[in-house]
């Protein structure tokens, strides 16, 4: 109910985290939750961690990094958290490279995953391997903090593309089919909805799943719906164009308008929880993580040209 769900804030400090953000571009995610308007008393900080950044600090799945973020948010140093961790390995695409081990394809990147063997197939490439490791830890390190951020009362989004709806799709892989995923849904104050990037601006329809725990009012999926601004896409073909690049990369930034629409949704869950600083509780490192975040900010590289998600070849 709702009585059982009141966020406690520590610090006036209110940190928005954008974990694997990727390069800074026009009417980007970070640029609409910079607008977000902040009750009085509290100091609004966003912050986008990704290793084009900070190849240190910046790195998430280092292990030291991982344990010091848990802290950081264990502690109450953050209150939202979007997060989109690496889908490459996770993609559909790879179905025309072929499958690891079983099928050869057009020599692009191959299947390394499968519905019975999500975390990783046999028979992988050193390359391979390396890269599903990473994106294993990845996606375990933002999956425990949207467990530790649920038990917070506080808000955490995870974005990645939405399973097959094709039954001759049954074979693959999708985060949304591990256990760990299903079982969050049930919990009162997490939603799970569906959006087609399309309607947001996007060159293809790209559907997308989103998991939020955000409180026991549901109604992010009519927020997100009333928020549309194109007609729905024809989906692009599949595979490369004349110049060798992937038709569908360009399809990797969330659109301008999605961006829009979920600042707003953050946006009408501070009006509705974010009310005032409970100074009691365990002690906050809120200077530490400020000095911290300090150093991150100050090695924010506008002209990166790539994200996490970067494809090196394998």
């Amino acid at each position: 109910s709702t009585d059982t769900y009141v966020p406690r804030f520590r610090s006036c400090y209110f940190v928005v985290l954008h974990l694997f953000s990727g390069e800074r571009r026009a009417h980007d995610l970070q640029s609409y939750l910079e607008e977000m308007v902040m009750p009085d008393h509290f100091i609004l900080q966003v912050l986008s961690v990704d290793v084009i950044f900070d190849p240190v600090n910046g790195d998430l799945a280092s292990e030291s990094n991982q344990q010091k973020w848990e802290r950081f948010v264990t502690s109450g140093c953050v209150a939202m958290i979007f997060a989109g961790p690496p889908c490459e390995t996770w993609s559909r695409a790879r179905v025309r490279g072929g499958v690891a081990g079983q099928m050869a394809g057009d020599g692009g990147p191959r299947v390394v995953r499968s519905y019975e063997t999500p975390f990783a197939l046999p028979f992988l490439k050193v390359a391979e391997a390396e890269q599903v490791l990473q994106a294993n830890r990845l996606l375990l390190f933002c999956l425990k903090l949207f467990l530790i951020m649920t038990h917070l009362n506080k808000f955490m989004m995870i974005e990645h593309p939405s399973r097959s709806a094709r039954a001759e799709d049954a074979w693959l892989a999708s985060i949304w089919k591990l256990f760990a995923t299903q079982v969050y849904k049930y919990h009162p104050f997490v939603w799970q909805i569906e959006v087609m990037q399309g309607y947001f601006g996007s060159k293809s329809p790209k559907p997308t799943t989103l998991l939020f725990t955000s409180g026991p009012v549901d109604d992010v999926a009519s927020s997100l719906d009333a928020a549309r601004t194109t007609p729905l896409p024809c989906a692009l073909e599949m595979g490369k164009n004349a110049d060798g690049e992937y038709n569908t990369a360009s399809l990797k930034p969330y659109p301008g308008d999605l961006c829009k629409a979920l600042a707003s949704y953050a946006q009408s869950w501070i009006f509705r929880y974010v009310q005032n600083v409970q100074r009691s509780g365990p002690e906050v490192p809120m200077d530490e993580f400020l000095a911290f975040s300090c150093n991150l900010l100050q090695r924010f590289n506008t002209a990166a040209v790539r994200g996490a998600d970067y494809f090196r070849g394998v």
